[in-house]
Protein backbone atom coordinates (compact mmCIF):
# COMPACT_ATOMS: atom_id res chain seq x y z
CA UNK A 1 0.00 0.00 0.00
CA UNK A 2 1.25 3.08 -0.61
CA UNK A 3 2.35 5.56 1.43
CA UNK A 4 2.02 9.88 1.51
CA UNK A 5 5.12 11.50 2.86
CA UNK A 6 4.40 14.85 3.94
CA UNK A 7 6.24 17.97 2.32
CA UNK A 8 6.98 21.21 4.09
CA UNK A 9 8.35 23.96 1.82
CA UNK A 10 10.86 26.33 3.06
CA UNK A 11 12.28 29.54 1.22
CA UNK A 12 14.83 29.07 -1.17
CA UNK A 13 18.26 29.01 -0.49
CA UNK A 14 19.10 30.99 -3.36
CA UNK A 15 17.56 34.12 -2.03
CA UNK A 16 20.45 34.02 0.40
CA UNK A 17 23.04 35.28 -1.18
CA UNK A 18 21.48 38.43 -2.80
CA UNK A 19 20.00 39.28 0.30
CA UNK A 20 22.93 38.47 2.62
CA UNK A 21 25.24 40.78 -0.06
CA UNK A 22 22.47 43.59 1.21
CA UNK A 23 22.40 43.37 4.52
CA UNK A 24 26.38 43.28 4.69
CA UNK A 25 26.38 46.02 2.38
CA UNK A 26 28.56 48.87 4.35
CA UNK A 27 26.49 52.21 4.30
CA UNK A 28 29.29 54.89 5.91
CA UNK A 29 28.33 56.60 9.12
CA UNK A 30 24.97 56.33 9.86
CA UNK A 31 23.18 55.13 12.41
CA UNK A 32 21.64 51.38 13.50
CA UNK A 33 18.24 51.96 13.36
CA UNK A 34 18.99 54.05 9.68
CA UNK A 35 21.05 51.40 8.29
CA UNK A 36 18.52 48.24 8.99
CA UNK A 37 15.80 50.31 7.46
CA UNK A 38 18.31 51.46 4.63
CA UNK A 39 18.65 47.50 3.86
CA UNK A 40 14.63 46.86 4.33
CA UNK A 41 13.92 49.37 1.75
CA UNK A 42 16.66 48.10 -0.73
CA UNK A 43 15.75 43.91 0.16
CA UNK A 44 11.45 45.12 -0.80
CA UNK A 45 12.93 47.18 -3.70
CA UNK A 46 15.11 44.22 -5.16
CA UNK A 47 11.86 41.60 -4.12
CA UNK A 48 9.33 43.85 -6.20
CA UNK A 49 11.03 44.09 -9.24
CA UNK A 50 12.20 40.42 -8.96
CA UNK A 51 8.07 39.50 -8.69
CA UNK A 52 7.36 41.73 -11.10
CA UNK A 53 9.87 39.84 -13.46
CA UNK A 54 8.18 36.16 -12.64
CA UNK A 55 4.76 37.25 -12.73
CA UNK A 56 5.33 38.50 -16.77
CA UNK A 57 6.83 35.15 -16.94
CA UNK A 58 4.33 33.88 -15.84
CA UNK A 59 1.22 36.13 -18.15
CA UNK A 60 3.50 34.90 -21.54
CA UNK A 61 3.31 31.39 -21.21
CA UNK A 62 6.63 30.40 -20.98
CA UNK A 63 5.84 28.41 -17.61
CA UNK A 64 2.87 26.62 -19.41
CA UNK A 65 5.53 25.62 -22.35
CA UNK A 66 7.88 24.31 -20.30
CA UNK A 67 5.72 22.05 -18.00
CA UNK A 68 4.92 20.63 -21.37
CA UNK A 69 8.94 18.90 -20.64
CA UNK A 70 8.64 18.24 -17.02
CA UNK A 71 7.26 15.11 -15.89
CA UNK A 72 7.14 13.26 -12.71
CA UNK A 73 11.29 12.09 -13.45
CA UNK A 74 11.68 15.83 -13.69
CA UNK A 75 9.99 16.79 -10.54
CA UNK A 76 11.66 13.70 -8.45
CA UNK A 77 15.10 15.28 -8.60
CA UNK A 78 14.02 18.79 -8.00
CA UNK A 79 11.92 17.55 -4.34
CA UNK A 80 15.00 15.51 -3.39
CA UNK A 81 17.57 18.40 -4.11
CA UNK A 82 15.81 21.03 -2.14
CA UNK A 83 15.34 18.64 0.95
CA UNK A 84 18.94 17.78 0.41
CA UNK A 85 20.00 21.59 0.21
CA UNK A 86 18.25 22.17 3.82
CA UNK A 87 20.36 19.56 5.36
CA UNK A 88 23.29 22.05 7.09
CA UNK A 89 20.44 24.30 7.44
CA UNK A 90 18.03 21.52 9.38
CA UNK A 91 21.68 20.07 11.15
CA UNK A 92 22.84 23.05 12.81
CA UNK A 93 19.61 24.04 14.19
CA UNK A 94 18.75 20.46 15.32
CA UNK A 95 22.23 20.82 17.27
CA UNK A 96 21.53 22.83 19.87
CA UNK A 97 19.37 19.70 21.77
CA UNK A 98 19.17 17.20 19.73
CA UNK A 99 16.88 14.95 22.18
CA UNK A 100 14.19 17.62 20.91
CA UNK A 101 15.34 17.42 17.61
CA UNK A 102 14.58 13.57 17.28
CA UNK A 103 11.78 13.43 19.27
CA UNK A 104 10.00 15.90 16.99
CA UNK A 105 11.17 14.08 13.78
CA UNK A 106 9.26 10.78 15.11
CA UNK A 107 6.90 12.84 15.97
CA UNK A 108 5.76 13.57 12.60
CA UNK A 109 6.21 10.50 11.09
CA UNK A 110 3.88 9.44 13.74
CA UNK A 111 1.43 12.00 12.63
CA UNK A 112 1.53 11.74 9.10
CA UNK A 113 1.91 7.81 8.55
CA UNK A 114 0.61 5.58 11.86
CA UNK A 115 -2.04 7.78 13.09
CA UNK A 116 -3.48 9.49 9.68
CA UNK A 117 -5.82 7.18 9.42
CA UNK A 118 -7.77 8.43 12.51
CA UNK A 119 -10.33 10.98 13.32
CA UNK A 120 -11.00 13.60 15.94
CA UNK A 121 -14.30 14.62 17.46
CA UNK A 122 -14.71 18.57 17.24
CA UNK A 123 -17.68 20.50 17.89
CA UNK A 124 -19.82 22.32 15.32
CA UNK A 125 -22.77 24.22 14.44
CA UNK A 126 -24.67 24.58 11.71
CA UNK A 127 -28.35 26.06 10.67
CA UNK A 128 -29.93 22.41 9.56
CA UNK A 129 -27.79 20.14 12.35
CA UNK A 130 -27.36 22.51 14.67
CA UNK A 131 -24.92 21.88 17.90
CA UNK A 132 -23.19 18.37 16.32
CA UNK A 133 -19.86 16.38 16.07
CA UNK A 134 -17.72 16.12 13.36
CA UNK A 135 -14.65 14.07 12.77
CA UNK A 136 -11.73 15.42 11.32
CA UNK A 137 -8.27 14.14 10.00
CA UNK A 138 -6.08 15.92 11.92
CA UNK A 139 -3.63 13.72 12.10
CA UNK A 140 -3.33 13.86 7.99
CA UNK A 141 -4.04 17.62 7.68
CA UNK A 142 -1.53 19.29 10.14
CA UNK A 143 0.99 16.16 10.68
CA UNK A 144 3.83 19.22 11.04
CA UNK A 145 2.05 21.67 13.32
CA UNK A 146 1.36 19.01 15.68
CA UNK A 147 4.35 17.89 16.02
CA UNK A 148 6.10 21.44 16.33
CA UNK A 149 3.40 22.31 19.34
CA UNK A 150 3.55 18.75 20.75
CA UNK A 151 7.55 19.26 20.52
CA UNK A 152 7.05 22.95 22.48
CA UNK A 153 4.83 21.81 25.37
CA UNK A 154 7.32 19.02 26.21
CA UNK A 155 10.01 21.58 26.34
CA UNK A 156 7.67 24.08 28.32
CA UNK A 157 7.22 21.42 31.15
CA UNK A 158 11.26 20.59 31.42
CA UNK A 159 11.86 24.42 31.06
CA UNK A 160 9.10 24.57 33.99
CA UNK A 161 10.70 21.68 35.99
CA UNK A 162 14.45 22.90 35.69
CA UNK A 163 15.49 19.87 33.18
CA UNK A 164 17.18 22.45 30.68
CA UNK A 165 20.28 24.01 32.20
CA UNK A 166 19.81 28.05 32.90
CA UNK A 167 23.18 28.42 32.23
CA UNK A 168 24.00 29.95 28.55
CA UNK A 169 26.72 28.05 26.72
CA UNK A 170 25.57 24.45 27.94
CA UNK A 171 23.63 22.04 25.73
CA UNK A 172 20.17 22.36 26.08
CA UNK A 173 19.85 26.02 26.97
CA UNK A 174 18.77 26.83 24.10
CA UNK A 175 15.87 24.37 24.12
CA UNK A 176 14.37 26.28 27.14
CA UNK A 177 10.73 28.57 26.00
CA UNK A 178 11.77 31.37 28.19
CA UNK A 179 14.64 32.65 26.34
CA UNK A 180 12.49 35.09 24.41
CA UNK A 181 9.71 36.17 26.79
CA UNK A 182 10.97 39.80 26.00
CA UNK A 183 9.60 39.55 22.86
CA UNK A 184 6.11 38.67 23.51
CA UNK A 185 6.16 41.35 26.07
CA UNK A 186 7.28 44.27 24.13
CA UNK A 187 5.50 42.86 20.69
CA UNK A 188 2.48 45.01 19.96
CA UNK A 189 -0.84 43.85 19.96
CA UNK A 190 -1.64 43.99 16.78
CA UNK A 191 0.65 45.03 13.90
CA UNK A 192 -0.11 45.68 9.51
CA UNK A 193 3.00 45.51 7.92
CA UNK A 194 2.53 47.56 4.63
CA UNK A 195 5.04 48.38 1.76
CA UNK A 196 6.38 51.09 1.72
CA UNK A 197 6.79 51.14 5.74
CA UNK A 198 10.93 51.98 6.34
CA UNK A 199 10.29 54.59 3.71
CA UNK A 200 10.08 54.69 0.03
CA UNK A 201 11.83 50.65 -1.79
CA UNK A 202 15.61 51.13 -3.24
CA UNK A 203 15.85 49.27 -6.43
CA UNK A 204 20.11 49.60 -6.47
CA UNK A 205 20.77 45.82 -5.38
CA UNK A 206 18.34 44.00 -7.46
CA UNK A 207 21.00 41.53 -9.71
CA UNK A 208 21.50 38.72 -6.93
CA UNK A 209 17.48 38.65 -6.33
CA UNK A 210 16.89 38.76 -9.65
CA UNK A 211 19.21 35.53 -10.93
CA UNK A 212 17.58 33.63 -7.35
CA UNK A 213 14.11 33.95 -8.97
CA UNK A 214 15.50 32.77 -12.03
CA UNK A 215 16.52 28.91 -10.12
CA UNK A 216 13.67 26.78 -9.76
CA UNK A 217 12.27 26.56 -6.36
Amino acid sequence: MSKCLILQHDVSNFFLPGAMNVTQSPLGNISTSEAWQTRLRELQGGLMVASVLEILLGFSGVIGFLLRYIGPLSITPTISLIGLSLIPVTANFASKQWGVAAMTMVLMLLFSQYLQRYNLPFPAFSRKRRCHVVWLPIFKLFPVLLAILTSWAVCAILTVTGAFPSEPGRQGYLARTDLRNTVLQTAPWFRFPYPGEWGPASVSTILGLLAAMCFPK
